[in-house]
């Protein structure tokens, strides 16, 4: 599975399979493609359909890997994650959607913050809660893949994992055949939950995300 971190720190919501069955060649050619990001440093992800939140003043909630709860609008996200190593080390979140304030998460040694709009100041939230994992690799060999699939210079790359209980989730990656890094991917998600989400990536020879600075005390309500 790429990096959720890619769409959230190599760990989609629920994704328990260990390790990696299925197409002999797709996982060796997957593994390429982790071993691509230990020396980029860092990742910018648009992602479309994986989020959703809604605001009343200056309270937010918000969910993730799953249909938008009554009342919450999907958004579309700005993803960075500073890579070291494959692994994600900072990220930044900016979240849009129509007719509500920006949210902008980031995620550091420090924990992980929050801020909406025009506040003046972030708030911190439990590691739990944030959409991208801290730590683990970008991308994940794990799943069960089927055959790869070429479209010219690129590779199309299938597996399947659970996602959370009841769900199956059915990635597909394309990946560059020069570069050997994830150019898009799209994730359908059937069973209890049904979900469509999809990221376009852009590798950065350079990657820094700001401290959350200043930071405030004030609760944030959040949902998954």
């Amino acid at each position: 599975m790429a990096g959720l971190a890619l769409f959230a720190g190599g760990s989609p919501v629920g994704a328990t399979t260990p390790g990696a069955t299925g197409n002999a060649a797709a996982i060796a050619l997957y593994r390429q493609v982790q071993k691509a990001y230990a020396h980029v440093a860092g990742v910018e992800t648009t992602r479309h359909g994986f989020f959703a939140y809604t605001t009343s003043g200056t309270n937010v909630r918000w969910a993730w890997g799953q249909p938008p709860p009554s009342g919450f609008k999907a958004a579309t996200e700005t993803v960075l994650q500073v890579l070291s190593g494959g692994a994600v080390h900072y990220y930044s979140d900016v979240v849009k959607a129509p007719g509500l304030p920006t949210l902008e998460m980031i995620g550091n040694s420090s924990g992980n913050w929050t801020i909406l709009g025009s506040e003046d100041c972030y708030t911190k939230f439990a590691a739990s809660s944030a959409p991208v994992s801290l730590g683990e690799q970008f991308v994940g060999v794990v799943g069960n893949f089927g055959p790869v699939k070429h479209d010219g210079s690129e590779d199309l790359i299938t597996s399947a994992y659970p996602w959370g209980p009841g769900s199956t989730a059915t990635e597909v990656d394309t990946v560059s055949g020069l570069t050997k890094q994830i150019l898009r991917s799209t994730v359908q998600i059937r069973g209890r939950v049904t979900l469509t989400f999809t990221a376009t990536n852009r590798s950065l020879a350079v990657a820094v995300v700001p401290a959350p600075s200043p930071v405030c005390t004030a609760p944030t309500t959040t949902t998954r």
